[in-house]
């Protein structure tokens, strides 16, 4: 038997050489690990610049577990190997590591992999937005947000394409124009988009190809559409102001035998009936560990987490995609009702790109009925939360996020301009956010809860503010 654990995506504000720096300094140990009992260097290779060091080292772990058991066992200590591949040139770390303790009674292999955008990547943000960094950092969020929530960075090592793709998707890659851009062909002529939708659902074409033509384009980007509309590909005007003539496709009168699918029409045989393909794209909403939820003004969203031994750790990691929320942490002896199900839909909100919850009622009083945990966080739209709480009582713990309505100018009471505009968008009432949590035992982390750091941090190093809070159960620190 198989089984596989993703664990979620963490986002930091600091530098990779840092992040690097810091990493190092668990080897060969390190306090603030105390299950790190050592290391041992197996292997080792640098390369003459120093650019790449490939280090392999077997480490020595001390596992919480009763002393008979161990004797039993026959083991005091569990010994992992990881093999660390650094690339300072490409600013990468890849992590792989396996078992040497009862290796030939169960298997594990953990891969982990650090990685910045490149500085192409950031400045193709830049240039989308004429250099704004507001609005192009805003970009960034929501594509990154994205990629997160779709797995998209794993889908080239888990996904291979339905065979209606591969046989009726006329677009590919065909080599790069004069100034080393690569070239992606796309024969929309060619295509039944219909016929394809009818048989994949909307939902899987546009997640797993990421073709998505919008007449919403802003007009910085619409002046970089060339559109031809002649016969001869290699006139004045044509191709060959753009590329070589070498790699003209054939069926554009050139002579360079191009790889692109002819499309052609999808047999209506290989159609879905309509409850299939829904079936289908709730299946593809539903398939990551992260949830989706909407925060409406006067409506926060809020699960449930039971709590049967003390000392349990909560954690979590959620990414604001709209909207600024506050994050908060209850408990309550009693548990709370289930969202009444109304013809109004007044406690409960369930759509596509996420659903709304309420679980404290309204009867309830802060308090009495129940109880905060955790100083309230408020969170800024683009940022991603990752954080742990340890528990104090068994019951139940509500995890909300509330909106969080911009104050207005402390030396006046009257609003400020952005507020009153800000009220007049519908839009401005409703916040997104995709979260992920997780209950662990605390023996899973006996004596090292400093691992368990809340951090609270921008997509990039475009923003820059830091600031600093303390919370009641657990160190947190909060940067953005």
């Amino acid at each position: 038997m198989v089984q596989k654990y993703q664990s979620p995506v963490r986002v930091y504000k600091h530098p990779f050489e840092l992040i690097m720096a810091a990493y190092e300094r668990r080897f060969p140990t390190c306090p603030l690990i105390p299950m790190f009992v050592d290391s041992d260097t197996v292997s080792e290779f640098k390369s003459e610049d120093g650019a790449i060091h490939v280090i392999e080292r077997r480490c020595k772990l001390d596992i919480d577990a009763p002393r008979l058991l161990k004797k039993i066992a026959g083991v005091d200590y569990v010994y992992f190997v990881q093999k660390n591949s650094l690339n300072s040139r490409e600013r990468t770390l890849h992590i792989e590591a396996h078992n040497e303790t009862f290796s030939n009674r169960v298997i594990i292999n953990e891969h982990c992999c650090y990685t910045i955008p490149k500085d192409e990547h950031i400045l193709r943000f830049l240039r989308a937005r004429d250099f704004n960094i507001d609005k192009a950092r805003e970009v960034m969020c929501q594509s990154l947000t994205w990629r997160k929530q779709h797995q998209v960075d794993y889908l080239l090592d888990t996904w291979s394409p339905p065979q209606v793709l591969q046989d009726y998707y006329a677009g590919g890659w065909h080599h790069h124009d004069r100034d080393g851009r690569p070239l992606y062909v796309l024969r929309l002529g060619q295509m039944d988009t219909k016929g394809l939708v009818r048989a994949l659902g909307e939902e899987a074409l546009l997640r797993y190809m990421d073709i998505m033509v919008s007449p919403f384009i802003d007009d910085n980007t619409r002046r970089k559409f060339l559109i031809y509309a002649g016969n001869d590909y290699q006139g004045p005007g044509g191709l060959l102001d753009y590329i070589d003539k070498e790699i003209i496709p054939d069926f554009l009168s050139g002579e360079c035998m191009c790889e692109v699918p002819e499309g052609g029409l999808v047999p209506k045989a290989l159609y879905r009936t309509a409850e299939e393909l829904e079936s289908e794209d709730l299946k593809l909403w539903t398939e990551t560990i992260y949830q989706s939820a909407s925060v409406f003004k006067g409506a926060p969203h809020e699960i449930p987490i039971q709590i049967v031994d003390a000392s349990s750790v909560i954690t979590w990691d959620f990414d604001v995609c709209k909207g600024d929320i506050v994050f908060n942490i209850y408990h309550s002896k009693r548990s709370p009702q289930p969202p009444k199900k109304d013809s109004l839909g007044a406690h409960s909100i369930t759509s596509p790109g996420g659903n709304n919850v309420q679980l404290i009622d309204k009867a309830w009083q802060l308090g009495r009925d129940y109880s905060m945990v955790e100083s309230p966080l408020i969170c800024k739209e683009g940022e991603s939360v990752q954080g742990s709480h340890v528990t104090r009582w068994p019951g139940f713990y509500i995890l909300q996020w509330r909106f969080h309505s911009t104050p207005a100018c402390a030396a006046t009471n009257l609003p400020r301009v952005d507020d009153v505009l800000a009220s007049l968008q519908v839009s401005s009432h409703k916040c997104k956010v995709m979260y992920y949590t997780e209950v662990i035992g605390s023996e899973d982390f006996r004596g090292s809860m400093t691992s368990l750091e809340s951090s609270h941090s921008g997509f990039s190093q475009l923003s820059a503010t830091t600031t600093s809070s303390s919370q009641s159960h657990c160190s947190s620190m909060v940067s953005r």
